[in-house]
């Protein structure tokens, strides 16, 4: 996409937009009526586009509305599901905003937006996999040591203070039935298919340049250059 859309869209649109993945020359936007059990037009009606920003959410299409100032905008996600009920119809079931559609005159141009939501649902889906598995997304977790490589080799004098032993009152020392117990251990199979997910896991995302592209921006965040 050209610079000039991108900066046009940051001024008019998002400030946080840094790139267009797909667009449509027209579309609609539908509501479903749970009442009567039918699709009704909305008041939201224009060009559709795929975007990405440089923050979360990552990628959301929008309606750039011709009629009024109202936008449509979706976050892209696993918490909203997205089908093709109809040949013109993308089907959108949101948990927080419910059921609606976009109809556009193209049903190919459709399939090819449902193909590239898919693509970025899955990286999605791995990425919170990863997070999961790896106990990770704490602001603790991408910081890093700011000494200075000597400062860490730097032995450092351990200072020794006479302490007082306290002992425990009796009814708080560990009974013997707590050893007889035992500890319980992971199972080997539980654990290596652990092992498996996030390999897989880790592997996909690898593989995905969209989902390197926000490592990036999340490292540049944190003063990583």
């Amino acid at each position: 996409m050209e610079s000039t859309v991108i900066t046009m869209l940051q001024r008019r649109v998002d400030k946080a937009i840094i790139d267009v993945i797909f667009e449509m020359q027209h579309a609609a936007y539908y509501l479903f009526d749970e009442g009567e059990k039918n699709w009704k037009k909305g008041d939201i009606e224009g060009p559709l586009l795929l975007v990405k920003r440089s923050q979360e959410p990552y990628f959301y299409v929008t309606i750039l509305n011709k009629q009024t100032l109202s936008n449509f905008h979706q976050p892209i996600s696993m918490d909203a599901q997205f089908d093709k009920k109809m040949p013109q119809l993308l089907y959108i079931k949101d948990r927080n905003k419910g059921v609606y559609g976009i109809w556009s005159p193209s049903a190919d141009q459709l399939d090819s937006l449902l193909i590239k939501l898919g693509e970025i649902q899955h990286i999605d889906s791995q990425s919170r996999m990863l997070k999961s598995l790896l106990d990770i997304g704490g602001e603790s977790n991408l910081m890093v040591n700011s000494r200075s490589p000597d400062s860490i080799s730097e032995p450092k004098q351990q200072e020794y203070r006479e302490t007082t032993v306290i002992k425990a009152p009796e009814e708080n020392v560990m009974k013997p039935e707590f050893f007889q117990k035992g500890i319980q251990f992971e199972d080997e199979e539980v654990s290596n298919s652990r092992k498996e997910r996030l390999r897989e896991a880790i592997i996909a995302l690898a593989n995905s340049d969209e989902f390197l592209d926000l490592v990036m921006q999340a490292l540049r965040s944190k003063g990583f250059n």
